[in-house]
């Protein structure tokens, strides 16, 4: 799903395996159409490190990342509220949107977005790209008066989007020993702090 202006938006069906969902186009013909537009405007969006990696399976990779309505309310008031689109909504919009639950129930019986009904699919969706874009031009006014914390989020946590998009899909090696003796080492340098804390109070 795509907005490009307050009050509009646009979802592209893919991938529905719902009965009634016979009406739309393949992944091929949408990636083909999708990532030249991808490529080369800027793009916001809500957690858009998740889209990253999730796009980057068909050859999609953004490199102009303008905002990330997630990002900019943690950096404007990190307590406020939850970070999630919903909560966001709520809180900066006074909107209630549409959950996932609502569409898709919950629990064991909780269905995958591909066996939600296109038509269903198409408010939801439509509904969190218009959300998104309303967001980042509340959000943005909001950083403006604040130009510590937009330099915060402009030069470190923007920046920061690909390289932990990259680490997450290159994967990493752990060894277990290792952190399990650097936990060790934390626990026991914390303790001494906590006496020294409590010696001071």
């Amino acid at each position: 799903s795509m907005s490009g202006k307050k009050g509009t938006a646009s979802y592209i069906p893919c991938g529905h395996t719902e009965e009634s969902s016979t009406n739309q186009l393949s992944v091929k013909t949408v990636v083909d159409k999708i990532k030249p537009l991808l490529c080369s405007k800027k793009i916001v969006g809500q957690h858009i490190k998740f889209d990253m990696n999730i796009l980057s399976r068909f050859g999609i990779k953004l490199n102009n990342i303008e905002n990330d309505t997630m990002l900019m309310s943690y950096i404007y008031n990190s307590t406020a509220t939850r970070h999630n689109l919903d909560a966001l909504s709520n809180y900066y919009l006074n909107h209630k949107t549409i959950t996932f639950e609502e569409i898709a129930g919950k629990g064991v019986k909780q269905k995958t977005f591909n066996q939600i009904p296109i038509e269903t699919a198409l408010t939801y969706a439509s509904e969190d790209a218009d959300i998104t874009f309303r967001l980042h031009e509340e959000l943005k006014k909001k950083l403006k008066k604040e130009p510590t914390l937009n330099s915060l989020l402009q030069e470190i946590e923007l920046p920061l989007i690909p390289i932990l998009s990259e680490m997450e899909l290159a994967l990493a090696n752990l060894n277990p020993q290792i952190l399990e003796a650097q936990s060790k080492n934390l626990s026991r340098r914390i303790e001494t702090l906590t006496d020294k804390a409590f010696d001071l109070a």
